[in-house]
């Protein structure tokens, strides 16, 4: 796969592309539970779980704070079904913004 530069994508290439990151590691992350615990079991850390999320959406996560807030929240996202979600949610509310409105945001 040939590299990219971030500034040659469009805005909302760029993304799809950080959001198939993130479901990419996710269905890594069930296949493969890095520790103890991020199925959704008693125990266990999910820290790596969710800093891989923060580093994959961390543009995003800047303007949707709610979101940002929740990976963080160890009681509130702790499982990768839980972390599902939260991508899911943030893809949902940036496809509704138009294209100028997802410049703005860059």
């Amino acid at each position: 796969r040939e590299a990219v530069d971030d500034c040659d994508l469009h805005p909302r290439d760029l993304l799809r592309r950080q959001l198939g990151y993130a479901r990419e590691y996710l269905d890594l992350a069930d296949e493969f539970p890095p520790l103890p615990g991020s199925s959704g079991k008693l125990g266990g850390s999910f820290n790596v779980v969710r800093g891989h999320l923060f580093k994959f959406l961390y543009r995003y996560l800047e303007e949707e704070t709610d979101l940002r807030d929740d990976l963080g929240n160890h009681w509130k996202v702790n499982t990768v079904d839980r972390c599902r979600r939260l991508v899911e949610d943030l893809a949902e509310r940036y496809e509704k913004l138009s294209d100028d409105d997802l410049k703005q945001r860059r």
